[in-house]
């Protein structure tokens, strides 16, 4: 049996809106609640609870800005992970139909999503690509690149078809 050949490889991170969001939320309610127990006259209690706030939020975006959404298509299979929570693996037949979606912050989000019927997996707001299962389960993969991601789905439904004739 030949190796598989690539037909299609990215990688991304996550948008940085998460960090141009999320961290001065965040330095805002550890402020605000720094300014409350001072008005208080509690700051010097209150300072190791927020010294471990500020703690746990630095590992938060710290593990934030290492997660990545890797989506590799080949003859053989699709694969789309998104590192370190959740690998996807798909063979030829599990694919039905396939086509581009765009999405935003609030109908599809940023991170790994998944519902009883649906999973999101999605590094990025804009145009992803909608993989509807045979079962109608439905899978959207965010890309920077969705005419080739889909262009690459479907070389991969038509080789195993190939292959499935040949055999």
């Amino acid at each position: 049996m030949s190796p598989a050949t690539v037909l299609f490889d990215e990688r991304q991170r996550l948008s940085p809106s998460v960090w141009r969001i999320g961290m001065p939320l965040t330095l805002a309610v550890l402020g605000g609640s720094a300014a409350i127990a001072a008005r208080q006259g509690q700051l010097a209690q209150a300072v190791p609870g927020l010294a471990f706030g500020a703690v746990v939020v630095l590992g938060v975006f710290t593990f934030i800005g290492l997660t990545t959404l890797v989506t590799r298509i080949t003859t053989a299979q699709a694969v789309v992970a998104f590192r370190p929570f959740k690998t996807l693996r798909l063979r030829p037949e599990e694919i039905g139909t396939v086509g581009t979606k765009s999405f935003g912050l609030f109908d599809g989000g940023i991170g790994y999503h998944i519902s009883f019927r649906s999973m999101a997996l999605t590094a990025q707001t804009g145009t992803g690509v909608l993989i509807t299962k045979p079962d109608g389960y439905r899978i959207l993969v965010g890309t920077q690149h969705p005419d080739a991601l889909v262009s690459a789905l479907l070389r991969l439904q038509r080789s195993a078809s190939r292959a499935t004739r040949s055999d």
